[in-house]
């Protein structure tokens, strides 16, 4: 929020409870399942952004699978996709996902 002070400096400030809106990039192996491709596709191709936006968990795991943090986003759509890209003899994709709020455990 920009205000000007009474000595007329314009002084730049955060709201309080701001939303933290962003965007995330992820790569991941592709695989068969349709469910993550159906819903890039219910934006990018169809441009159905009210029905697309989707809150959504990204988990980080460790080598062993113990999971590390969860990582929440909400009102999430698929901003842009890239795929597939062959990395280390496998099958990638990449997705930016926007979202309207973040938030962590």
């Amino acid at each position: 929020m920009r205000q000007v002070l009474p000595t007329g400096e314009v002084a730049v400030r955060a709201m309080p409870a701001s939303r933290l809106t962003g965007e995330i990039t992820i790569t991941r192996r592709m695989d068969k399942s349709t469910a993550f491709t159906d819903w890039i596709k219910s934006t990018l191709v169809n441009a159905d952004l009210d029905n697309a936006r989707q809150d959504i968990t990204l988990v980080l795991k460790d080598a062993s699978q113990h999971t590390l943090k969860r990582v929440h986003l909400h009102n999430a759509w698929a901003s842009w996709w890239e795929g597939p890209q062959l990395a280390d003899g496998e099958r990638t994709e990449s997705v930016t996902i926007a979202y309207e709020n973040i938030t962590t455990e």
